[in-house]
């Protein structure tokens, strides 16, 4: 429908413990028409999945990310697209995310961020 195609109404919930990141995330999301709620830490992205975001874009580089948070997200049906860029060890993370149904985002993907999360959302519907 028209709305997954501007992603207006969605709420995509941006969780990075880096600023400056987390801050870039937030406004290439909002460009696409989403609402953006922020988590710097594993501890504040489970209280964010509580409020029921439609998708998480989760860095996994912030501690316990890789291992914990998408889990939580499963549970609550919340699909995930997962960001490797500061990662120490981005091939090692993905291998311990392909368990899971977390989409990987790499550098060069950066620009179809939107398109990404808006096909996060229209496969876990």
């Amino acid at each position: 429908g028209s709305m997954l195609r501007d992603l207006g109404g969605l709420r995509v919930l941006v969780a990075s413990d880096d600023s400056g990141l987390g801050r870039l995330f937030a406004t290439i999301v909002e460009i696409c028409g989403v609402t953006v709620q922020r988590a710097d830490s594993a501890a504040t992205t489970f209280r964010g999945l509580e409020r029921r975001p439609h998708v998480l874009l989760l860095d996994v580089a912030m501690p316990e990310a890789v291992d914990m948070v998408p889990l939580g997200a499963e549970e609550l049906k919340i699909p995930v697209v997962a960001f490797l860029f500061r990662h120490t060890d981005p091939a090692g993370a993905a291998a311990r995310l392909r368990g899971t149904h977390v989409r990987l985002l790499a550098s060069k993907d950066v620009f179809q961020v939107c398109s990404t999360l808006q096909r996060a959302v229209a496969e876990a519907a």
